[in-house]
């Protein structure tokens, strides 16, 4: 087990070692490279979410001072601001609806594949 904890590897004898029955076989790829990566998100899906979690402010005409974003091409302006402040809790502003946790990550994914129109 001591060599386990230096090395970060799991070896025969250690308790947390599943064993070679549970291990995948090199060359035995599985099922998860028979899987498509999924595509990011369209605009479509994403603006409705603006709309909803952040239109009172950023909407059009935007509150004094703040950015707007009613359209992809602004909205993907500031995709990654986007994402950061709801990642830090600072958007939307307490009081308003949060973001749940469903549409952080079609938003986090929207970002992720480039904020795609």
């Amino acid at each position: 087990m001591l060599l386990s904890l230096a090395t970060g590897c799991l070896v025969e004898g250690d308790p947390l070692y599943p064993g070679p029955d549970s291990l995948q076989a090199p060359g035995d790829v599985g099922a998860e490279a028979d899987a498509t990566p999924e595509e990011p998100p369209a605009f479509a899906a994403i603006a409705p979410i603006l709309a909803a979690r952040c239109g009172a402010c950023h909407g059009d005409p935007p509150l004094s001072g703040l950015p707007s974003f009613p359209d992809h091409t602004r909205a993907a302006a500031f995709a990654d601001r986007i994402i950061a402040r709801i990642d830090q809790g600072n958007m939307p502003p307490v009081g308003l609806e949060p973001v749940t946790a469903a549409e952080r990550a079609l938003v986090a994914a929207w970002v992720a594949g480039g904020a795609p129109e």
